[in-house]
């Protein structure tokens, strides 16, 4: 009777087999799903493969940016200092581009080896679907068998608990997964925040190095500027407030390197505090290893409990749990290699992600770096075109006197040549005026004009080589003048003395004739009338002399004005000759700009009339 109520009903058995079948066909759908994984992955590394060909040509189109930056740099020679700053900026883009060809070969490589991988999971979805036909049959074998059923209910039970607790492992698992995963990106932002603190920490530093080499630049200027004329005060003072700036950028430097002292220690903390969820991970796996332990042991007392079956009956139950032992297990590592592909998918993106950004970035450093190249080439060409500016001023300034009556012949020979050009000048503007009259005849006459401007500025060369060629008797003149001026010095020096000498003198003996008059009167009085006398014929002598250095030092007084005067009217004429040589040089600037315009609209013309042309014969 007990055997009868331990046997369980034909439906049972149906239903049973049913359940089997409707788990081996849910299996078969699980297993398709995981050959469609593998198909998606499969295109995804297609893809994959297809970006790293794209980063492979940027990665060659930077290579020519680099070559071409090379070879501007080589081309340009605008001093020492831009080309060492040139020098290091090339090494270190060429130290970068080295390391994204390593992490494009490294890129490679683990393409192949997911293709691999993905090759050995496919074999792996084929020999999973050939056990679970195998077991199939095997297990349709053994469901015929009526003793096969006796527990099969009891086998049941513990399967349906062994289910729920697999899903409450699988549950547990999922969400170390998804720690695992927030911890993942957490340390990779860490990394990302790391590397670009230690980027921007070695911009400030290439930033101060140069601030640090123009304020030694700007410093040397100001040594040479003060050495040549005290007169330079105001551009020394300039560039002492450019090296204020720099100071006060250099302080604003050492802020934002306290400012990154901060921060690194706030990701030290960051990473202290990932080092404890890391621990805390590792505790919660912990305990579910041992409840799987547990578990484990629940699953040996079962079997140990099915072990008091007969013979057969423990055989068919070995064979369906070694079946469920290995579907397991196959499920198991198809989960891990699905996990795996998943996780080396988000690793691969990342890696992807973190190359696109890396050469985004180098491609602003380097349009940053070309940009700062061009502007320090622009500030050096400006002061060093204010340094030659306030040299030839300086020059000027200090060979004013040697202007004399040659000079003021070859000024006024020159006057006439600039009012010729002058003259000149205003024919050509005339001539521009007619520039929308024919094409042909404007471009012609542009030819002339550029003709005209070049044996203008041939002109101007030659009269600049003539100043120059008379630089040397502007010294000598200089030095003549000076000598005169300090010998008409000296001789009013000594007259000053001598001025002085006499009216000493005469105060003297006026002192002594007005006391011997005294005495005269009170002693002998007019027995020394002839003394008395001949003192005033000594006063009258010591007056003419006085009279007569006073007229020369007034002649030499009237002479120093004149040659005052002479020296400010050669002053005035060489700046009226300087502004209207800088003149004439402005208005041929203005002339050729015209003329690049005029360039331009014949251009325009033409282009325009050729698509008028095409318009036509269409």
């Amino acid at each position: 009777m007990s055997e009868i109520e331990n046997n369980p009903s034909v439906d049972e058995l149906k239903e049973q087999l049913d359940d089997l079948q409707r788990e081996l066909e849910q299996q078969q759908n699980e297993n398709e799903r995981l050959w469609e994984g593998v198909q998606f992955k499969t295109k995804e590394l297609l893809l994959s493969q297809k970006q790293n060909e794209e980063l492979k040509k940027q990665q060659a189109k930077h290579d020519q940016q680099i070559q071409a930056l090379e070879q501007q740099i080589q081309r340009q020679s605008n001093g020492e200092f831009n080309e060492i700053d040139q020098r290091q900026l090339i090494e270190q883009l060429t130290q970068e581009n080295n390391i994204l060809k390593v992490q494009l070969t490294k890129a490679d490589q683990q393409f192949q080896e997911e293709t691999e991988t993905s090759q050995k999971y496919f074999l792996l979805l084929q020999q999973t679907n050939t056990e679970l036909a195998q077991f199939k049959n095997l297990a349709e074998k053994h469901v015929r068998d009526p003793q096969f059923e006796k527990v099969k209910s009891v086998n049941q039970q513990m399967t349906d608990e062994i289910r729920y607790l697999q899903i409450a492992l699988d549950r547990q698992k999922e969400d170390n997964k998804d720690i695992k995963d927030e911890l993942e990106i957490t340390r990779a932002n860490l990394l990302q925040q790391q590397k670009e603190v230690e980027r921007h920490w070695e911009a400030l530093q290439d930033s101060s190095k140069q601030l640090t080499n123009q304020a030694q630049a700007l410093n040397l200027a100001i040594s040479i500027k003060a050495d040549r004329n005290i007169s330079q005060q105001s551009s020394i003072q300039n560039m002492k407030a450019a090296t204020q700036a720099i100071a006060t950028y250099e302080e604003q430097l050492e802020n934002e390197k306290e400012m990154n002292n901060k921060l690194h220690l706030e990701i030290k903390q960051y990473q202290n505090r990932e080092l404890k969820q890391i621990e805390q991970f590792e505790q919660l796996e912990q305990q579910l290893l041992q409840e799987q332990t547990e578990k484990k042991a629940l699953w040996d007392a079962l079997q140990e409990q099915n072990g008091l079956v007969n013979l057969k009956i423990s055989n068919v139950e070995l064979v369906e749990a070694e079946a469920n032992r290995r579907q397991n297990k196959k499920r198991r590592e198809i989960n891990e290699s699905l996990e795996l592909i998943e996780a080396e998918k988000r690793a691969f993106r990342k890696i992807i992600d973190e190359k696109d950004q890396v050469i985004s970035e180098k491609n602003e450093q380097i349009t940053d770096q070309q940009q700062k190249i061009i502007e320090l080439e622009t500030q050096i060409e400006d002061n060093n075109r204010e340094i030659e500016r306030q040299w030839y001023g300086l020059q000027f300034s200090s060979k004013a006197i040697e202007y004399k009556q040659k000079e003021a012949q070859d000024a006024k020979k020159e006057s006439e040549r600039l009012r010729n050009h002058k003259n000149e000048i205003e024919k050509l503007e005339q001539i521009i005026k007619l520039k929308d009259e024919d094409l042909v005849k404007t471009t012609a006459q542009l030819t002339d004009i550029q003709k005209k401007f070049q044996q203008r500025n041939e002109e101007l060369g030659e009269i600049l080589g003539e100043m120059n060629q008379d630089s040397v008797s502007f010294d000598e003149m200089v030095a003549r003048k000076e000598n005169e001026r300090k010998a008409l010095w000296e001789a009013l020096q000594y007259a000053s003395r001598k001025q002085n000498e006499a009216e000493e003198a005469l105060r003297k003996i006026q002192i002594e004739i007005k006391n011997a008059r005294q005495e005269a009167e009170n002693k002998y009085s007019n027995k020394d009338n002839t003394i008395i006398n001949g003192k005033d014929i000594e006063i009258a002598e010591l007056r003419e002399q006085i009279r007569l250095i006073t007229k020369e030092l007034t002649k030499k007084g009237r002479e120093i004005t004149e040659l005052q005067e002479e020296i400010d009217g050669k002053d005035l004429e060489i700046a009226n000759h300087w502004r209207a040589i800088k003149h004439s040089q402005v208005e041929i600037a203005r002339q050729q700009e015209e003329i690049l315009k005029l360039q331009v609209e014949v251009k325009n013309k033409t282009v325009a009339t050729k698509i008028n042309n095409q318009f036509k014969t269409k």
